[in-house]
């Protein structure tokens, strides 16, 4: 039993900074998909799926993938200068 203890206090120094990161990574990608509404589209509740129920792997794969999109903001008004054309 003591040795059980002994192996959890050298173990719990590993769980805990993979504990906080999964949970940095969680609140980031959360934050982000709320923000995210133009380029998700119609993939928006997968991509929540995604991150709330694979750990690590689904935070990271949702930051990398909106990272590479292109955002255009097709709400915005933009004025043509003449002498650009």
């Amino acid at each position: 039993m003591l040795d059980f203890l002994n192996d959890f206090g050298e173990l719990i120094w590993i769980i805990l900074p993979l504990a906080a990161l999964q949970l940095l990574l969680l609140a980031v990608s959360l934050w982000e998909w709320n923000r995210k509404k133009v380029t998700l589209g119609q993939n928006k509740l997968i991509w929540l799926l995604i991150i709330v129920f694979i750990n690590f792997i689904g935070p990271i794969a949702f930051l990398i993938y909106t990272q590479r999109i292109n955002t255009v903001d097709f709400t915005k008004e933009t004025e043509v200068d003449e002498w650009s054309v």
